[in-house]
């Protein structure tokens, strides 16, 4: 600190005490440099404030195709555990089918039977269509 008496530490003061004691240019290390008094000088030219810099254009992301109806449905019957439980199905159909003795009916009722599943199927296949 300064050599006169009164900057001189007492035993016992905290540094804040100390600080305010010193002047004002002995506070600041920053006041020192050049640059900062600079900022504050009034004959300094006045700064210009830049714009920030702008952001880099985003890339242009492909837009996605909406997979259709069909698609979506062929991907999830490829699953083999879809493909284990048809066949199992298919299997114990026929199996009951024979057990049962129904051969002779389902020759009988065969047309009917085949004009009541080929409705859910039309109904797929224009869903399939459509969705293209």
């Amino acid at each position: 600190f300064g050599s006169s008496g009164r900057d001189a530490p007492q035993p016992g003061t905290s540094r804040l005490v100390l600080a305010r004691r010193r002047p004002i240019r002995q506070r600041c290390c920053a006041a020192d440099s050049a640059e900062a008094m600079h900022a504050f000088d009034s004959d300094a030219p006045p700064e210009v404030p830049q714009a920030p810099m702008p952001l880099p254009p985003r890339p242009k992301k492909k837009r996605k195709k909406r997979r259709g109806f069909l698609e979506v449905f062929l991907h999830k019957v490829q699953k083999p555990e879809v493909i284990l439980l048809s066949v199992w199905w298919l299997i114990m159909l026929v199996l009951v089918i024979y057990m049962a003795e129904m051969g002779s009916l389902l020759r009988a009722i065969w047309k009917p039977l085949a004009v009541l599943m080929s409705i859910p199927m039309l109904f797929f296949v224009a869903l399939s269509f459509a969705t293209l």
